[in-house]
């Protein structure tokens, strides 16, 4: 019976592995590539990012598991008793942190700094997303309002509600009181 539970949860792991990229595709939890030219960039920024920490996540579990090999107590490895003040370390690991921050912050500034230029536009309308619910500014025109999910995606998307959410026309996607671009703008 115990080997029985073994080879199905061996084979259920193989199973998950092997699924076709359609069906890791509804899990993806990444950021999908913009249309535009500021959301590539945003993109791209947030890769970089992800990268960047990626990167420090092996560096530092590497240099940990290492740590943990080499200076395990089976090993014939000794704690030091006394307290050691190393002025060079303490340096090292305050700037190269510094360094990563500062390489971050600067072309993640730039790329806010663009998104929030509204020079040069005809009109301006400031989406905010909350759940269930977007709220529509029309900057310079002083009118602002709040649109909920369309009836038919709310009542599907409820817990147990027994719809199919792919009979539904535009799920997740419509609110009550559409967001209007006059025409020409």
């Amino acid at each position: 019976m115990m080997k029985h539970r073994h080879f199905s949860a061996i084979g259920a792991v193989l199973a998950g592995l092997l699924a076709t990229p359609a069906a890791h595709a509804a899990w993806a939890l990444n950021m999908t590539p913009g249309i535009s030219e500021m959301s590539r960039q945003a993109y791209d920024i947030h890769m970089l990012m992800f990268w960047w920490c990626v990167a420090i996540g092996v560096f530092v579990f590497g240099w940990m598991l290492i740590s943990l090999v080499r200076f395990r107590k089976s090993a014939g490895a000794v704690p030091d008793t006394t307290l050691v003040h190393n002025t060079k370390a303490e340096v090292i690991w305050t700037v190269i942190p510094v360094l990563i921050l500062v390489s971050m912050a600067v072309p993640a500034a730039k790329v806010l700094i663009q998104m929030e230029d509204a020079t040069g536009t005809e009109l301006t309308i400031r989406v905010t997303g909350y759940q269930w619910k977007w709220q529509y500014e029309y900057v310079d025109q002083g009118v602002g309002f709040f649109s909920t999910l369309d009836r038919a995606s709310d009542e599907t998307r409820a817990l147990d509600s027994g719809r199919d959410p792919n009979q539904v026309e535009n799920y997740l996607l419509s609110g009550v009181i559409p967001m209007v671009v006059p025409a020409g703008t």
